[in-house]
């Protein structure tokens, strides 16, 4: 009647809407709203951690490792004491290999060492040092060794902050000397130089020394950007020759080009002693925080799916309301009800729904935190930069589940709907 229609009228076109969910009863209406909830709150969730480890490995990424991977080349040889028994027959080998491989094409420097960064072949191992004016018994710090040879440091970017590196000077019958790691600088001689300290070397084999110490190195990290910089001296190879050594060159442009010849120099100098592998430096820095990348592309993929399935819940919650709404939408319709109105009538329901969404992700991604904060590397568990995008995300799909639902509901024929009535 009459009374029915100036109700219908006087009513805001959102209170009228509401007034059918009471029809409708509150329980599916509830059950739906709090399911896409969850799902919005999954999303938002795998959507910030997802964020947080891209950001972890870009931190990685940037990490000064302390040496220079790009264009170089690293080739572990390992020679055996039948065929080479003595050190003089070492030094040979590695002085005509170097000498081989500085005559190909494209190859800028070539050193070598027991052990370079990154790389999982060569003898790991340390040693007790301490400064000669010092008690052992007091002083002893084990360091890592490294056996270097000529032009290591340059060839591997490393950064001689203090004094000079390892050269053609430092031959074998010549006074021992020793590089030093800032870190272990630092923690024998605190404030005061180390460059032509005496520092003691446990080298075990080869007995207790005295070795003069020449050069302070910047500190490397030697296992990858996660890694913490340790404390490390080099030993002159020269002095102490060692069987093993990687082998490392230095090339211009892109290394793979020269790896044929860098093998068939290898394997002229002796057939018997391949390469165990040439591989390019920067893949073993990658390889480092692969476990980081693969972590972070899985979880990707896992918020990649919850937020379509966020987006289709949302729009199936909201289409669902127009459905159940029809009836007042046409009667709005029929009273002269702007389309814009009912339009933002459905992108507010869907914006309240994506808000309870975010706020039960959020406070689900900080009741997580702990989980994923032994993965982040650089960034803390509320990275700002990480929340700000999955939050502009989580916009994105609120607006994209309420296109179609406010576009169907201004679709509504309010002829239709009056002659069912």
């Amino acid at each position: 009647g009459p009374a029915a229609w100036r109700r219908a009228h006087a009513a805001a076109p959102a209170g009228a809407l509401t007034a059918s969910r009471r029809v409708a009863g509150p329980a599916p209406h509830r059950w739906r709203d709090t399911l896409a909830t969850a799902q919005v709150a999954l999303a938002v969730v795998l959507v910030l951690g997802s964020g947080l480890l891209i950001r972890s490995v870009q931190a990685l990424g940037a990490v000064d490792p302390g040496f220079e991977p790009r264009g170089v080349l690293v080739a572990p040889i390992f020679l055996d004491t039948q065929a080479y028994t003595s050190g003089e027959r070492v030094r040979t080998y590695y002085a005509t290999l170097f000498d081989r491989l500085r005559e190909v094409p494209g190859v800028v420097d070539v050193a070598g060492a027991t052990t370079v960064p990154t790389s999982p072949l060569g003898p790991e191992f340390e040693r007790p040092v301490w400064p000669a004016e010092a008690s052992p018994s007091v002083a002893r710090t084990p360091a890592a060794v490294r056996l270097v040879t000529t032009n290591y440091t340059t060839t591997l970017g490393l950064r001689v902050v203090s004094g000079r590196a390892i050269d053609e000077r430092d031959r074998p019958d010549g006074p021992r000397v020793v590089m030093v790691s800032e870190t272990l600088a630092r923690r024998l001689w605190p404030g005061r130089p180390a460059v032509g300290q005496q520092l003691v070397v446990d080298y075990s084999t080869a007995g207790t020394s005295p070795y003069e110490i020449v050069g302070v190195v910047a500190d490397v990290r030697f296992r990858g950007p996660r890694s913490v910089p340790a404390a490390e001296i080099y030993l002159a190879h020269a002095q102490r020759p060692y069987l093993v050594l990687n082998v490392v060159v230095k090339t211009t442009g892109d290394p793979r080009r020269v790896v044929p010849d860098v093998r068939a120099a290898i394997a002229a100098v002796d057939p018997w002693k391949p390469a165990h592998g040439v591989e390019r430096l920067t893949d073993l820095l990658d390889a480092t925080y692969a476990r980081d990348r693969l972590v972070t592309a899985g979880l990707s993929a896992f918020g990649v799916a919850a937020t379509l399935l966020a987006l289709i819940a949302v729009s199936g919650v909201l289409a669902q309301h127009v459905r159940e709404r029809t009836r007042e939408i046409g009667v709005r319709l029929a009273m002269g009800a702007v389309p814009r109105q009912l339009a933002g009538w459905v992108t507010r329901a869907g914006a309240a729904l994506l808000a309870r969404g975010i706020v039960a992700g959020l406070v689900a991604a900080w009741l997580a935190a702990r989980t994923l904060e032994g993965w982040l590397y650089g960034v803390g568990p509320a990275d700002a930069v990480a929340v700000a995008a999955a939050l502009i995300v989580m916009a994105v799909v609120g607006l994209a589940s309420a296109i179609v639902p406010a576009w169907r509901a201004t679709r509504v024929d309010p002829m239709v709907v009056l002659r069912h009535e």
